[in-house]
């Protein structure tokens, strides 16, 4: 009985660290998406603003090519930053992914113990039922069988004597 209590005890348990762990997972994925939604509007925002100074700065200056040279950097970095952030987008893509892959191969290994602790309970119970209790209750009724005819026999009533109620005992098959 002991070893049952403790499978179910380590069977709740992993149900217990598989659900903790799918919240986390859960919380790990909504708050990459809203970072990643945050520096996305970031870097558009930054982008945008980037080019209309850009523009602006294009339109004041046109007649110093040294400043546009700067300001032409300026705008191949912020092209390589949009690139970065793309990159980053993809790994932050691959990690959700792999994470929800991980959590979903967890998921079926808990399915396959619990199953399998459910047949095995089940077994056992059947195994009980058929190899201990019916031959108990057998015996049980041979012995209570015996005994009421041992009191019979000493008692010294005869077979015409008035009949006694039956007990609870005796109607127990």
């Amino acid at each position: 009985m002991a070893a049952e209590t403790l499978l179910v005890i380590l069977v709740g348990v992993t149900a217990v660290s598989i659900i903790l762990q799918a919240v986390f997972i859960r919380r790990t994925l909504s708050s990459t998406t809203h970072a990643l939604a945050r520096l996305s509007s970031i870097s558009t925002a930054l982008e945008k603003d980037a080019r209309e100074v850009l523009n602006q700065l294009q339109d004041v200056v046109a007649g110093l090519d040294h400043l546009r040279t700067v300001f032409d950097r300026l705008g191949e970095r912020t092209e390589q930053v949009g690139r970065m952030f793309e990159t980053r987008a993809r790994d932050v893509d691959q990690l959700v992914d792999t994470l929800v892959q991980v959590g979903t191969r967890q998921a079926e290994k808990v399915d396959e113990v619990v199953t399998d602790t459910v047949v095995k309970f089940e077994q056992t119970t059947e195994l009980i039922q058929r190899d201990i209790l019916k031959p108990v209750v057998e015996i049980s009724s041979i012995i209570r069988g015996l005994r009421t005819g041992l009191d019979y026999l000493f008692s010294g009533k005869s077979s015409a004597g008035p009949a006694r109620p039956p007990r609870e005992d005796d109607l127990f098959i």
